[in-house]
């Protein structure tokens, strides 16, 4: 996870109290890296944390800048969560990789994916 919090310890307590903070290898927040989306670093610094390259991620938001021009400059592939408030496309930014309108799509996308590299 990335997150723009400003104030990392209520971040943590809202996953804790959703119980899904476990769900997370990792958990990169603004308010510790000192960066926020769609800074680079804050990226890289999640790829560090796990080990891996630009190339081995997926990133999936709902904030078209923020998150995926963010990710795209990190050169990732991107899954874009299209909102009501948000489902448009500056000329000349680069289109995310994926585009879906809810999560649960993102479940498909996940199992086509997986049954390719069997």
């Amino acid at each position: 996870m990335i997150s723009n919090f400003d104030y990392s310890p209520a971040l943590y307590d809202a996953l804790d109290r959703f119980g899904i903070r476990s769900a997370f290898e990792t958990i990169v927040v603004s308010d510790e890296v000192g960066w926020r989306k769609p800074h680079p670093i804050i990226f890289e610094n999640a790829f560090e944390k796990l080990g891996i390259r630009p190339e081995d991620a997926l990133f999936i938001g709902d904030q078209l800048y923020v998150d995926v021009y963010g990710a795209i400059n990190s050169r990732m592939d991107v899954v874009w969560i299209e909102t009501e408030q948000q489902d448009w496309l500056t000329p000349g930014l680069p289109s995310p990789t994926y585009k879906v309108r809810s999560i649960l799509e993102v479940i498909k996308l996940l199992e086509q994916d997986m049954g390719k590299k069997s």
